[in-house]
């Protein structure tokens, strides 16, 4: 992945966490993930079918992958912004989609930023 790349893949965590908070504010967590979009259906094919399914998904990536402790200590100086959230949580995770430890569907990212988003850093990392 080069730079722009990168940034391109940035810029769709980041506009797909502020789609699912937008979502989740509305109080749609049980609604379908629309299969018009590439990245949904790609979801789909895991079983994957709501936000909450997304949610709980993402949840169980960081847990088994151990990262929470590596997200905890980059997000302590990230300003309290969904855009913030997503570009820390983006960087810290980039090398383990680079080699395929985490899927690379910007998605999965995305949950992972919203549920800390949600929670807020001193609470999720205290969990």
């Amino acid at each position: 992945m080069d730079k722009k790349q990168i940034i391109a893949f940035e810029n769709e965590v980041y506009e797909q966490a502020n789609w699912m908070f937008f979502q989740l504010e509305l109080g749609n967590s049980k609604n379908l993930l629309p299969e018009s979009d590439e990245n949904f259906r790609e979801l789909s094919k895991e079983d994957i079918k709501t936000i909450d399914d997304l949610l709980n998904s993402s949840e169980e990536i960081v847990s088994k992958n151990k990262l929470k402790k590596k997200l905890c200590a980059a997000l302590e100086s990230t300003s309290d912004s969904l855009k913030d959230y997503s570009l820390t949580v983006t960087t810290v995770l980039l090398p383990l989609v680079l080699t395929g430890v985490i899927s690379a569907n910007p998605l999965i990212l995305a949950a992972i930023t919203v549920v800390i988003f949600r929670t807020g850093v001193k609470a999720w990392c205290a969990e």
